[in-house]
């Protein structure tokens, strides 16, 4: 047990939405802090920090007075009713993930695993090269994306997670999971390409410990349990 307890790890949780990521990480740092060992959750995607400000403000200039507007990510209803304004607005937004938000917080997190912290992520550099690669799937793309897009692939080279866990559910329960959450339209498109990108993640990741844990009958706790079992015993059923 005393690798998964050693102080400045960076252990990242990615999946599809409603596989309970928010909730274990909650959990686990509840396990590492009664351990006495000091945690700080973290997000790194795409379309956040300044990003995401600027998503929301041109998202309440263009919908007033929508109520629908506050419900839904304000990327997904721009792109729907103002296609032309969110071209331009992906594009603002890959330049100033590549160029401030994602080295800024690589910077942060190395700093705090330097103190002692352990870092729990939800998502990491990869889930933004998925966000983007999506997004640019059915266009060309310039030679400004493509040297943006390896910059970031750059970075996940170079900043790679001690663990990652990688959980997930097939779709019917997935799609039970979020008719009971109310999460609205859960763009089923992305996240069938989000599940094919998690396929081939050791091929990207390939100096992480890479946990996957099927979520489909398990609860909270279980979850949890599995995760820690396959942790401490050598980080077996990993990649």
């Amino acid at each position: 047990m005393t690798h998964i307890m050693r102080r400045g790890l960076l252990i990242v949780f990615t999946g599809p939405v409603g596989v309970g990521k928010s909730t274990i990480i909650r959990n686990l740092m509840i396990f590492y802090r009664k351990s006495g060992i000091k945690t700080l959750p973290i997000y790194v995607k795409a379309f956040h920090g300044t990003s995401y400000l600027i998503w929301k403000l041109t998202s309440k200039i263009l919908f007033r007075k929508s109520f629908i507007a506050r419900r839904m990510a304000p990327w997904y209803l721009i792109g729907k009713a103002y296609p032309y304004v969110s071209v331009i607005l992906v594009r603002l937004s890959l330049f100033l993930d590549v160029t401030l938000e994602l080295p800024l917080r690589i910077i942060i997190i190395n700093i705090l695993r330097k103190f002692g912290f352990n870092i729990f992520s939800e998502e990491f550099l990869h889930s933004a090269l998925l966000d983007y690669m999506f997004t640019f799937r059915h266009t060309e793309k310039s030679r400004m994306i493509k040297t943006f897009l390896d910059m970031l692939l750059r970075y996940i080279k170079k900043c790679q997670p001690d663990i990652v866990v990688y959980l997930y559910a097939d779709i019917k329960e997935l799609k039970r999971r979020w008719h009971h959450r109310g999460y609205g339209d859960p763009q089923l498109e992305y996240v069938l390409y989000q599940i094919a990108f998690h396929e081939s993640l050791s091929t990207l990741i390939q100096n992480s410990h890479i946990i996957r844990i099927n979520t489909n009958s398990l609860n909270v706790t279980n979850t949890l349990t599995n995760i820690l079992k396959i942790m401490i015993f050598g980080y077996g059923g990993t990649k």
